[in-house]
């Protein structure tokens, strides 16, 4: 029997692969729905982070609580008959004492103490969302589209309390960063079919502004590349999955990928050279978020 070799970098990436091929769709531009919340966990509400944000979004649900199926159980209720579980990703640290690693029951504090050296290891578990299962009480929560030609508040507070936020430009039909004089150039707001296209352009700009020397200091960001570069590649999306990220916290929807073949046909070709474009590019986007959200 052939042993199955599949990291976890290979799984995420081939279910996005599969999204693709099977809609036709670039998955990142189907944020979560629900207004200003991310898919989290029911138990904890704690939102899921980095390339699970994306992963759980992709599913055709419309509550955003995902759970274990012990914590199903814990609830006093049941995973449906036939239901297939989603992945979530977490990082485990091995840790090494020369070349002995160190045992997984020792305390951590222990382990950090005797350690030379720690290995990030990325692994997963599995979880279900809330309309999988049977007896389980959620919160409901109802969806939004505010796509109006009108600026919205909690838009507008998001970047004008960028700390350290670049120059802005406004007029044109061009939107762009340009990391030389650290300025981003936005077309007006009319321009746009509405308010979600927008924001959610102006979110990708400013996740780009990030990656200067001044801010996160992201090597792609500095560098000049043509698309179907994997340099061009883990920066445009991680703008993205910044955008994504920034459109949930505020309700609106993601509303910038181009879905035309050529398009996503470049993505399948940097996704099938890169399994781990995915989840680096998640963790870089979330640290842009983070960065203009001031957090």
């Amino acid at each position: 029997m052939k042993k199955n070799t599949k990291n976890v970098y290979d799984i995420v990436t081939e279910q996005v692969i599969n999204k693709i091929e099977a809609g036709n769709l670039a998955p990142w531009l189907k944020p979560w729905k629900s207004v200003g919340h991310r898919p989290a966990n029911l138990i904890t509400k704690k939102p899921y982070k980095g390339i699970n944000a994306f992963l759980l979004a992709f599913n055709d649900y419309d509550s955003p609580f995902y759970l274990t199926y012990k914590q199903a159980q814990e609830k006093g209720g049941s995973v449906k008959k036939g239901e297939k579980a989603h992945l979530v990703t977490y990082w485990q640290f091995l840790y090494f004492k020369g070349d002995k690693l160190l045992p997984n029951k020792m305390p951590r504090a222990e382990k950090e103490a005797q350690a030379d050296k720690k290995v990030p290891m990325l692994k997963y578990y599995k979880v279900f969302n809330v309309e999988q299962c049977e007896g389980v009480e959620y919160p409901k929560i109802e969806a939004s589209d505010l796509n109006e030609n009108e600026k919205l508040e909690q838009c507008e507070k998001i970047i004008q309390n960028m700390p350290n936020k670049p120059s802005f430009t406004f007029g044109g039909e061009r939107a762009f960063y340009r990391p030389a004089t650290d300025n981003v150039t936005m077309p007006k707001i009319e321009r746009f079919n509405g308010s979600s296209e927008y924001y959610s352009t102006f979110f990708h700009e400013l996740a780009h502004s990030t990656g200067h020397s001044s801010r996160l200091n992201r090597e792609e960001i500095e560098k000049v590349a043509a698309f179907g570069d994997p340099v061009y590649s883990r920066e445009e999306l991680t703008a993205e999955f910044t955008a994504c990220f920034l459109c949930g916290e505020t309700g609106i929807l993601q509303r910038t990928v181009d879905n035309s073949s050529a398009y996503l046909q470049g993505w399948l070709k940097a996704l099938k050279n890169d399994s781990k474009l995915l989840v680096t590019a998640a963790s870089k986007a979330e640290k842009a978020a983070d960065y203009i959200l001031n957090k």
